[in-house]
């Protein structure tokens, strides 16, 4: 079975893809919560990852990391799911949350991030 793909969000800001994204693979998204910091109020607080595949943006779903410090470092561990066997493409944005209500989001300024999903190899 081929590795997956990986998408990396680097506490700098770029975005790094390692691997192409085909349909019926894995895929694992790496987040570092550097990224945002606006939502850490008593120390409980969490990154959701939100994503959907195109053709079907009424399926979204959702992996979530809680947080434990106030200013982490470093990236949270991957989370892996599988590439539909119909997606053409992926969108990704993040939120973040805290236990007083304060939610902030990486989003790409609003468009969301997206990359192309591409056939099995043969």
């Amino acid at each position: 079975m081929a590795e997956p793909a990986r998408l990396t969000f680097h506490p700098d800001w770029g975005v790094e893809q390692d691997g192409v994204i085909r349909r019926g693979q894995r895929l694992e998204i790496v987040y570092s919560p550097a990224r945002l910091t606006a939502c850490r109020a008593g120390g409980k607080w969490a990154v959701t990852a939100h994503y959907f595949f195109a053709p079907f943006p009424e399926l979204w779903f959702t992996a979530e990391w809680a947080g434990k410090d106030e200013q982490p470092s470093g990236y949270f561990p991957p989370k892996s799911f599988a590439v539909p066997p119909t997606a053409t493409e992926l969108t990704v944005w993040f939120v973040n949350t805290d236990a007083a209500g304060g939610v902030a989001y990486d989003s790409a300024f609003g468009v969301n991030y997206r990359f192309p999903v591409e056939s099995p190899e043969a």
